[in-house]
């Protein structure tokens, strides 16, 4: 039998921080869960605004916030054009 080469583990998805505000709603880029895109679940936050059910005030805060800096939603850090990427490579 042909000898199998041992299998590597999938890369798990990065796990999500959960934000503690405390007094910006979760409507500002220092909410983790805000500056990342996502709603915030299940997180320590008070008085949160940044779920399905406040919408139209998430909405509001993200233009507010784009307006004052169009790139405040991009990821923070570029990806290097030297990163292996293990799904694209065909050696794994």
């Amino acid at each position: 039998p042909a000898p199998t080469a041992p299998l590597r583990p999938l890369p798990r998805p990065p796990k999500r921080k959960l934000c503690n505000c405390k007094n910006s709603r979760c409507l500002k880029l220092y909410c983790e869960c805000f500056a990342s895109g996502v709603y915030c679940e299940g997180c320590n936050c008070n008085g949160c605004c940044n779920n399905p059910a406040n919408d139209d005030v998430r909405r509001a805060a993200i233009e507010s916030t784009l307006e004052r800096n169009p790139t405040a939603f991009r990821p923070k850090i570029a990806k290097s054009p030297n990163t292996t990427n293990f799904a694209d490579d065909p050696a794994s």
